[in-house]
């Protein structure tokens, strides 16, 4: 696998030797997304659904993380293939000025999303502890413990249940 630079991916789009995959959420897709990229979300990547006429293949998502994780899939499934994640995602994309497409509407972001029912878990695992049964200490304990495991292995059970959430999911073709 290799990291390219939002400068370079813009070279390589305009020299059109390579394809841009961006596997987020269909709702982050809809959100905002970079013109002329294929959608392909982390949960159904294969590479019997890339096209393969050009030499690169590139992946993207909001900063970088599951991209990466995108990309040691697919080299899993073949690794001959010229692999390559963008560095900061469509957040560095974007930083940068250069166009994206989607609707202007406000989302929070997954990873966001994620860190706010980690946080709001935590605060009411030590507040219900602390004022009604200190079994509810529990509860902060389960919270912190997928946190590492999301740490240790980059997959986290939270942002998977809350990209299911109504808010969240939406139809893209």
């Amino acid at each position: 696998m290799f990291e390219v630079n939002v400068f370079q991916l813009k070279q390589f789009l305009e020299q059109g030797d390579a394809i841009l995959v961006d596997v987020r959420e269909p709702f982050e897709y809809e959100s905002m997304h970079i013109p002329g990229c294929l959608f392909m979300p982390l949960s159904s990547i294969s590479v019997d659904r890339l096209p393969f006429p050009r030499s690169k293949i590139i992946f993207y998502c909001q900063s970088g993380k599951r991209s990466a994780v995108a990309c040691h899939h697919i080299l899993q499934q073949n690794p001959d293939l010229s692999v390559y994640n963008l560095t900061g995602g469509i957040q560095a994309w974007q930083s940068q000025g250069f166009e994206v497409l989607g609707k202007k509407s406000f989302f929070i972001p997954l990873d966001r999303q994620t860190q706010i029912a980690a946080g709001v878990l935590n605060f009411l695992g030590c507040a219900l502890g602390y004022l009604v049964s200190p079994y509810f200490y529990g509860l902060s304990f389960f919270v912190a413990c997928g946190l590492m495991f999301a740490g240790i292995t980059g997959w986290c059970g939270m942002a998977r249940v809350l990209a299911k959430a109504p808010w969240n999911s939406s139809k893209v073709i």
